[in-house]
């Protein structure tokens, strides 16, 4: 669903923001983000499924990892909420945006890019069906064991009620 906004930065990978400062500086603000648009009216934001972690880590090139968020599915909410809400959040972290693109088929997309270090917020607006909030880090050095990095937002991001596809 959000592959089509994949974006590599304009910064070398050497001197982008690392993903460990990324996953205690931008992470939390997308968590509240995700929650504040769930209080808004979106209701229980269905993300992935039971035991797999909200923000996973994965390779990505030689030398680098990314985290990708697992999509955040939830009730319609107005775009302008939306919108204003992502800015409150994501205009303040260096993002720009958001970029806005309205589609053939009706719906509407929203991202806040990370330019210089690699990534993006996204938000889907499908009139008469839902939204989808979804983020990736971009493609960065990890100052961690992948391991012990990957337990910590295990349990920084757990499984939830209200962030979970229920069974």
């Amino acid at each position: 669903m959000f592959e089509e906004f994949r974006l590599d930065g304009d910064a070398p990978i050497s001197q982008r923001e690392t993903l460990d400062s990324y996953a205690e500086r931008v992470l939390p603000v997308i968590d509240d983000f995700q929650r504040s648009v769930s209080a808004a009216g979106a209701g229980e934001l269905r993300v992935g499924e039971r035991e797999v972690p909200r923000f996973p880590a994965t390779m990505c090139g030689d030398d680098g990892y990314l985290i990708r968020a697992r999509a955040a599915l939830g009730e319609l909410v107005p775009l302008e909420t939306l919108i204003s809400l992502g800015n409150e959040r994501f205009l303040p972290l260096g993002f720009s945006g958001p970029r806005v693109t309205e589609r053939e088929n009706g719906k509407t997309d929203l991202y806040w890019f990370d330019k210089e270090n690699g990534g993006a917020v996204s938000v889907i607006h499908a009139p008469g069906s839902h939204i989808g909030i979804g983020s990736e880090s971009g493609c960065r050095i990890l100052n961690a064991d992948v391991n012990d990095f990957r337990a910590e937002l295990a349990a920084n991001y757990p499984y939830e009620p209200g962030f979970t596809r229920p069974n």
